[in-house]
């Protein structure tokens, strides 16, 4: 049983995550007898405070306990397979874990787990949750069971493992399969296939714990949306048969990976059809050039068009016009001339069309709050029938995040005047992606239907999360965010908040109220309609802003300016820093850049422009527009997540414990634009770091500028969505980063111009302002500097990819290469020394390497594709492709050699070879 969206939720009791709550069944596995009663040997059968929870799932009170749990703390245990192969008498299985936003994982259950508890919402894979960093094994007094395999989400698509199976040894697979573990991944796509003796790396060895299985693992399919595999009987060369099923895409439907050995492997047959409904005469034109031969055998190919039985071609590709009005089906049957054949059909309604489907509400252009109830009407008319009555119609809803969705009405389901209520946004990052898509399919008497589909909007409201003093941590919605921080929900989203006591510079903070008068945990709900920025009287943050007042040593710390008398266009700097990041620039400036203030180097942001004065769901944005919005908030959005990133890079460090960035504030140092081409702004500025705690370093300008250099990628990538969620008109096609700066392209005459945020540092050569036209003696020594510096930044760059957030595996040698750019970084490995040899070598001979230029500058980029709006509502009729009820699911999958898996030999596809039947 999932937990239910508990992950910030507490019991009656007080335990937070609903996981950890023996109370409830949420978040548990639970384990009855066939006639449902409570086995003797559950781990709570027999405790004097444990009851029969029920159907309620509830506990009458919160210090009981269920009978039924046999393991807890789990997020969402999708799927569970047992293992065939044990000894009689013995019991595993393997949960499927799906994840929430870093890894998935995959759990041992069975004899010895009883009561096991494992972990969720406090641990994620091998680490604290959601950390990519932070993985200590339990302690023996939290007691957290880990998994046995664990994997980091994909970058594009996240991850959700879904299906899993084990592979029966009597099933005629090759030995290398034997006690193997097969399991599908529904958002990256993929079957892969575990097998034991593995190596792995735990902690401390490893800071982030490599799974035993990692290096074993074999991609035994590809496909995408897999929901549910199984092993069964199978008609050809082995015992069994694994079939999975496809939920989405273009192989939706039920599929068979079977063994065959050096046996024939029979074809797979596919139909195109470019009609298939229509008024007589229809002449339709087949192709059956998509079936496919696993072994490359030579196809026959056979058609039937009238379903008399007669041969009508034996073309690959051929045509035949229908005179009779009615339903027909042409057929398709392949042949390999070795015994294997395959056969599809395909459908074809003469005389008869689509219905054609009507969303009446929810209307055109409407948006959701949370909670709201809204209601599904639809009709349908039928050029043959007539207006189709509600028997006739069905609902679904997607509830979109990122790039897969969630159902959140079933498919299929059917009525009209159907209500449902909105949901609230998984969580803050989710809010900015995610949306509702509502289908109604219409379908006639004799089955033929077409389905339109419309997308309504959730209300996005701004929070700004603040404390008094500022850069303290407030836990809202279940994460820590250091303040201040502006996030972005939903309308009406209730949200739980949390305010502890902490340390910060070797001063105690403790609680003492909010500024809505909560409990120090209470919830907080974000009003509709209303942005963090508005109006403010007497002095208090109002609506959207909650703060959370502390003491320091005893003492509550009084308002300050930087939180409560800060003027409504400052907010935006509120979200890149604390208090120290809103005085005056030329205070801020002046401070002594070894306690904490590092520079930047100028770099320059490219926008290919393709707006063309678009319209998105019924709104203009012109290209005047989209300029004037990049004006107002490029240089906000690009520090927010400049800061960002760097924050990121700096938690990833493992050698070095490193102060974290406090702020960053830019100034704008030139801006062109051409019209319908692209957008183009040059930044300068500064990066203000925490009070240094004990065992904590300052990064060095030097190595401060080269986690710049590795932000540019991840930079490019945000700013693009991060324009697109608040301005979804825009038509940015592509976003490009880079500190190659083209010295014609510095054009602001004042560092405060308007616009411009004004840093300067009258004490350094190293002004952050540029002379209009053209740049000043000091520029070029900047740029100059910046050549030579060029290839050493490049080997820092290795550094922080291999070791970044992303997950990437540790490398020591990159990690070395990093001390040639910062000499006074202490605490790195000893060896660095040959990598300084090395770096000093190459930018004596090559300087000016236009080649390792560009890939500096290729390690900054990310092109986007071009963003397109799709329509309203989009009508499709009943697919054009068929393809059999079981068709092949794998056509030339080799497995691997031996006994185990640990080989990395590839096995001959002639003797070891997978296909499917039918």
């Amino acid at each position: 049983v999932g937990d239910g969206g508990g992950r910030t939720l507490k019991n009656r009791a007080g335990v937070e995550g609903f996981g950890q709550a023996m109370d409830m069944l949420f978040g548990k596995v639970i384990r009855l007898t066939d006639d449902g009663e409570i086995p003797a040997d559950n781990p709570y059968a027999n405790d004097d405070d444990a009851v029969v929870c029920g159907k309620d799932g509830l506990a009458p009170k919160a210090t009981m306990k269920c009978k039924e749990i046999f393991s807890s703390g789990h997020r969402n245990p999708i799927r569970f397979a047992f293992n065939p192969n044990t000894p009689d008498g013995v019991t595993e299985y393997y949960i499927n874990e799906v994840g929430r936003a870093v890894w998935e994982e995959i759990n041992r259950g069975g004899d010895g787990y009883a009561g096991a508890n494992y972990g969720y919402p406090h641990r994620t894979g091998k680490c604290i949750e959601d950390s990519e960093t932070k993985c200590t094994p339990p302690t023996e007094e939290e007691g957290f069971t880990d998994p046995i395999h664990w994997y980091h989400h994909d970058e594009e698509h996240g991850g959700a493992v879904t299906a899993g199976a084990f592979v029966p040894n009597d099933a005629g697979w090759p030995a290398a399969f034997q006690d193997a573990y097969i399991y599908a991944d529904y958002a990256i796509g993929g079957l892969y296939v575990m097998t034991p003796n593995g190596k792995g790396c735990e902690w401390p060895k490893c800071k982030v714990p490599v799974s035993p299985f990692a290096e074993t693992i074999k991609v035994l399919s590809a496909k995408d949306d897999i929901i549910q595999i199984k092993f069964g009987p199978a008609g050809g060369g082995s015992k069994q048969a694994l079939y999975y099923v496809s939920r989405d895409g273009d192989f939706r439907g039920v599929h068979k990976i079977e063994y065959t050995g050096t046996a024939n492997r029979g074809p797979r047959a596919e139909i195109f059809a470019d009609a298939t409904y229509g008024f007589k005469p229809l002449r339709v034109n087949f192709d059956g050039t998509g079936s496919i031969d696993p072994d490359g055998d030579e196809l026959t190919y056979q058609w039937d068009f009238d379903g008399d039985g007669v041969v009508d071609s034996t073309s690959p590709t051929t045509s035949f016009a229908y005179n009779e009005a009615g339903t027909h089906y042409a057929t398709l049957t392949v042949k390999d001339g070795k015994g294997g054949k395959a056969q599809t059909e395909i459908r074809i309604e003469v005389e008869n069309t689509p219905p054609t489907p009507v969303i009446l509400t929810p209307a055109e252009g409407t948006t959701f709050y949370v909670g709201q109830k809204f209601e599904l009407i639809g009709t349908a008319t039928d050029s043959e029938e007539g207006e189709l009555d509600d028997t006739h119609l069905t609902w679904e809803v997607r509830q979109h995040h990122n790039t897969h969705y969630h159902p959140w009405i079933d498919p299929e389901t059917p009525g009209n005047n159907l209500v449902i209520k909105a949901p609230e946004p998984e969580d803050f990052d989710a809010s900015l992606t995610s949306y509702l898509e509502i289908l109604l399919t219409a379908t006639d008497s004799k089955g033929l239907s077409a389905t339109i589909s419309r997308k309504v909007y959730p209300r996005k409201v701004e929070v700004l999360i603040e404390s008094v003093p500022s850069g303290l941590e407030v836990v809202a919605y279940g994460d820590v965010h250091v303040t201040p921080k502006k996030v972005i929900t939903w309308d009406n989203h209730i949200f739980e908040v949390e305010a502890y006591d902490q340390t910060m510079g070797g001063s105690t903070y403790t609680f003492d109220s909010w500024n809505d008068g909560g409990e120090q945990t209470h919830d907080f709900e974000a009003l509709p309609g209303v942005t963090s920025d508005d109006a403010r009287e007497g002095g208090v943050h109002s609506k959207n802003m909650i703060i959370a007042r502390f003491s320091k040593d005893g003492i509550l710390v009084q308002d300050d300016s930087a939180v409560v008398e800060r003027p409504a266009d400052e907010i935006g700097d509120a979200e890149e820093g604390s208090a120290e990041a809103n005085q005056d620039e030329g205070e801020l400036a002046a401070l002594d850049k070894d306690e904490g203030i590092a520079d930047l180097s100028d770099f320059l942001i490219t926008m290919q422009l393709n707006n063309n004065d678009s319209t998105v769901r019924g709104r203009k944005l012109s290209e005047a527009d989209l300029i004037s919005y990049l004006d107002e908030n490029l240089k906000k959005i690009t520090a927010q997540t400049l800061r960002e990133e760097i924050k990121a890079i700096v938690k990833s460090s493992e050698d070095i414990s490193y102060v974290r960035p406090n702020t960053v504030r830019l100034a704008l140092k030139g801006r062109t634009v051409r019209a319908g081409k692209d957008y183009k702004a040059v930044f300068g500025g500064i990066v203000a770091f925490k009070e240094k705690k004990e065992g904590q370093q300052l990064p060095t300008e030097a190595l401060v500028q080269s986690m710049q250099l590795q932000a540019m990628d991840e930079l490019s990538h945000d700013l693009f969505y991060e324009i697109k969620s608040n301005l979804p008109e825009a038509r940015v096609a592509t976003v490009f980063a880079s500190t190659d700066v083209p010295s014609k392209l510095y054009n602001v005459a004042s560092p405060t111009e308007p616009g411009s945020s004004g840093i300067s540092s009258s004490s350094s050569d190293d002004s952050v302002g540029s002379s209009s036209g053209s740049m000043d003696s000091n520029t070029v020594i900047i740029v100059a500097c910046s050549i030579v510096a060029g290839l050493a930044l490049i080997a820092v760059t290795a550094f922080f990819i291999v070791r970044g957030r992303r997950g990437l595996r540790q490398s020591d040698k990159a990690g070395a290469m990093v001390a040639s750019a910062d000499e006074e970084a202490p605490g790195f490995p000893e060896k660095m020394g040959e990598a300084k040899s090395l770096v000093a070598q190459k930018d004596e001979e090559s300087a000016n390497d236009e080649g390792a230029q560009d890939l500096v500058n290729n390690t900054m980029s990310t092109d986007v594709p071009e963003a397109t709006s799709s329509d309203d509502e989009a009508s499709t009729t009943s697919k054009s492709v068929a393809a059999s009820s079981l068709h092949v699911g794998e056509m030339e999958v080799a497995a691997p050699e031996g006994p185990t898996a640990a080989s990395d030999d590839e096995a001959s596809t002639s003797s070891t070879r997978f296909g499917a039947v039918e």
